[in-house]
């Protein structure tokens, strides 16, 4: 049986500064900081399926965001940031209108 704490530290001691992606709008995670609180429209592809989740931007990490969905809803949805295809930042502030 192997250890995964070992491989753990192997794959981070690689690199351990995540201020540029945190910092730099080069990167997804920084972009998105700068949002947080907006209304996004997020499209993922699981397999060969196509899933839309609208919501707030909530919080982002640096390989995940999470996302606060409908108004209407209570639920919180967390998604690696790799599985994400298309992001829609929504300025408008009618919540209508995010499901044109």
């Amino acid at each position: 049986m192997t250890d995964i704490v070992p491989y753990a530290e192997q794959l981070l001691s690689g690199y351990t500064d995540y201020s540029d992606i945190i910092n730099n709008d080069a990167f997804l995670p920084a972009f998105l900081l700068k949002n947080t609180g907006r209304w996004m429209k997020i499209e993922l592809l699981y397999g060969n399926t196509p899933v839309t989740h609208i919501g707030r931007l909530y919080k982002v990490g640096v390989n995940y965001i999470v996302l606060q969905l409908e108004a209407s809803s209570a639920a919180t949805l967390i998604c690696n940031i790799k599985d994400i295809k298309l992001i829609t930042i929504i300025y408008d502030t009618n919540i209508k209108n995010l499901t044109n």
